[in-house]
């Protein structure tokens, strides 16, 4: 019997440092996809599009889990990028898509501008990730489309935004949040 027991211990000693590493390294990813998107998002505010594409094309290339660059989405307490102080962006897309207040829109002008240049580095990442293979309705042509959909609305965020136009920011942000929740209930699984 304390063999079995002492059997059952080390396994149990090995499954949870085996699960502490495996989290270890989901977090050391986490925090390189999001060092790696922080970086696309000011090139692309600079007009360096070409570095941005560079840069998807190689977290695709070193097989980049794409749901720790997704958690780039998430709040800074869930190892998101975040908006603010206690959001993340997702939550603020889909918040803007319900509703937006004129001030605020003022206060939160340079965040809002960065939230959107995030969004247009993650669709050039996301871009990378298309099915190579086809399965029912989970097409390239259709994670391509919901992209493209995720990008021109984004860049209407960034204009309206800058314009200080909240009934355009509201529009643009349900844009932004409709494609991204299309192409969510699609293919996530």
């Amino acid at each position: 019997m304390i063999r079995f027991t002492g059997g059952l211990a080390l396994a149990f000693i090995a499954a949870t440092g085996f699960v502490g590493l495996a989290r270890a390294a989901e977090d050391e990813d986490i925090k390189k996809a999001r060092a790696v998107i922080l970086e696309m998002a000011k090139d692309i505010e600079a007009g360096k599009k070409e570095a941005a594409t560079a840069a998807a094309a190689k977290l695709k290339k070193a097989d980049m889990d794409l749901d720790a660059i997704m958690t780039a989405y998430k709040p800074t307490k869930s190892k998101g990028i975040g908006f603010g102080k206690l959001g993340g962006i997702e939550t603020k897309f889909n918040d803007l898509s319900k509703r937006v207040d004129a001030k605020a829109l003022k206060d939160d002008e340079k965040e809002l501008i960065r939230m959107g240049y995030i969004n247009l580095a993650m669709h050039e990442i996301t871009k990378q990730y298309a099915p190579t293979k086809d399965s029912g309705a989970k097409t390239a042509k259709a994670w391509l489309k919901f992209n493209e959909e995720m990008k021109e609305g984004t860049d209407e965020f960034i204009k309206a935004v800058k314009g200080g136009k909240p009934a355009e920011v509201k529009k643009a942000a349900t844009r932004v949040a409709a494609a991204c929740n299309e192409c969510h209930s699609l293919f996530r699984d």
